[in-house]
């Protein structure tokens, strides 16, 4: 080999070690596999992206839709509210829980049915019961996905049934979930195995969850399946061990089921989350010309940073050193900084507990003598 060889690839080596010490990147070897046409991994408190394939393409979401058809009616509706079943309901298709026209059924197991049972009559029942009729509960579907930020979603059913128009993407399937995981009454009906429902009118039904996850996967917590031929496979699943809730999206999978548990293995292993609650004390800060010397300081709201195991991460706090009287409850004191890498990726106001008011003139004169 000529010199002027032998340097060039003494120089690569050297500058492959130094990437190898001083970059954090995950292994290529523990990236996941995935048969799923389009996927992503979230970790749900923040909405970090740990993981993504083709997470914007636009797809058939099946079943999956009932996730927004389901919070709406948790939203605008009361579970204990009766629904009486119209004879358009009772006669949609596929998978059902069977519902009759003139049933009188409560809200609550509708949607129970819808989510767990994935029964399409219950999700076409809570439309009609909701909004009167189907098309203006479209048009309520589809501006609940656009505040939450599913800009690419575009509902044309209530259950996902084929329909060439009816799509979304595993990024905006994520954001959905994520938001319907906050509801309590929702977070507990995607959790459940097994049901019976005890209609008003006295039958009963018993419902089996779809998800197999649930029976198969520890950490599992919900959320949706979806399938149709066109869809192919679909899932929404969420998990939650020790300090971490994820939230994994595959669509036009051969095997969900694989393909979510190898992301949120995927993530245990690779991310790092850090927490602090909302109203965590941050310490004191000095009062001048006020009726008392000391303000508690807190953190405004709560945060979640997820980031990669091996980066280099920081907290860093800066408060001013004194602020002057009169002070506003929930005045910004100061800020709590988060550092990955040395890149800042969040700043978090710190505030003053409670007012501070200035001295008047006796206690000015007391504080003198």
């Amino acid at each position: 080999m000529k010199p002027y060889r032998i340097k060039i690839f003494f120089i690569k080596c050297v500058v492959l070690v130094v990437l190898a010490l001083y970059i954090p990147a995950i292994s290529l070897a523990d990236i996941p596999y995935i048969t799923a046409r389009s996927a992503i991994l979230i970790e749900a408190n923040s909405g970090k992206i740990l993981y993504e394939k083709n997470p914007y393409e636009s797809l058939y979401p099946a079943s999956t839709t009932k996730v927004v058809t389901a919070i709406l009616g948790l939203e605008l509706g009361n579970i204990e509210d009766i629904a009486t079943i119209s004879k358009k309901a009772s006669k949609v298709g596929e998978a059902s829980i069977y519902l009759k026209e003139n049933q009188q059924v409560y809200l609550g197991d509708l949607i129970k049915g819808a989510l767990v049972k994935s029964g399409n009559d219950a999700a076409y029942a809570i439309g009609e019961y909701i909004a009167g009729n189907e098309e203006i509960f479209l048009m309520l579907m589809n501006k609940k996905a656009a505040i939450i930020g599913a800009v690419n979603t575009s509902f044309h059913n209530t259950n996902g049934l084929p329909d060439e128009e009816h799509l979304s993407s595993a990024y905006d399937l994520a954001l959905i979930s994520r938001y319907a995981m906050g509801n309590e009454l929702f977070s507990r009906y995607v959790q459940i195995k097994e049901d019976r429902l005890e209609f008003v009118s006295g039958e009963t039904r018993y419902i089996k969850n779809t998800n197999k996850l649930l029976w198969n996967y520890p950490y599992a917590t919900g959320i949706k399946t979806g399938t149709t031929i066109a869809a192919g496979q679909c899932l929404i699943a969420s998990v939650k061990r020790d300090d971490k809730e994820l939230i994994a999206v595959v669509l036009g999978s051969k095997a969900r089921y694989s393909d979510v548990i190898s992301l949120f293995e995927y993530g245990f292993r690779n991310w790092n989350v850090y927490t602090l609650p909302k109203d965590t004390f941050m310490g004191h800060i000095e009062v001048k010309n006020g009726h008392k010397d000391l303000l508690s300081l807190h953190l405004a709201y709560s945060i979640t940073a997820a980031y990669p195991k091996g980066s280099r991460f920081k907290v860093k706090k800066k408060i001013n050193n004194h602020v002057y009287a009169p002070v506003v409850e929930g005045t910004v004191l100061g800020m709590l900084e988060i550092y990955v890498d040395d890149v800042k990726t969040q700043t978090i106001p710190i505030v003053g507990r409670e007012a501070v008011r200035s001295m008047n003139v006796l206690e000015k004169f007391q504080k003198i003598f």
